[in-house]
């Protein structure tokens, strides 16, 4: 039970520091900004795969 323990309180740390370092990525490139960054990445690598020439 105490290993069981242990896990759950490394997950709520976990959740913790990520929920800071998703704080601190909205504050500086701004919510909408980063959102609409990650989307167009996202495109743009897809069209690019999907435009590759397959060769035999």
């Amino acid at each position: 039970m105490q290993i069981v323990d242990r896990i759950r309180e490394t997950f709520r740390e976990n959740a913790a520091m990520l929920r800071e370092i998703e704080n601190k990525a909205d504050a500086f490139f701004g919510k909408k900004n980063l959102q609409t960054s990650l989307m167009q990445s996202i495109t743009m690598l897809t069209t690019r795969w999907v435009k590759m020439p397959v060769t035999p």
